[in-house]
């Protein structure tokens, strides 16, 4: 992540006006690990369980 950046975007469900995320955790541990304060995300059709 350090040397080639985000590759591969989380994926995130909307839920009450907010965004919830559904896959990813590491990636996005390892952005605030890094400072970062942007992620790429894509935004997907999930239901929840």
């Amino acid at each position: 992540m350090i040397d080639e950046g985000q590759k591969t975007p989380v994926q995130v469900r909307q839920d009450n006006g907010r965004l919830v995320l559904v896959e990813g955790l590491h990636r996005l541990e390892a952005c605030r690990a890094l400072g970062e304060d942007t992620i790429k995300a894509i935004l997907v059709q999930a239901r929840r369980f």
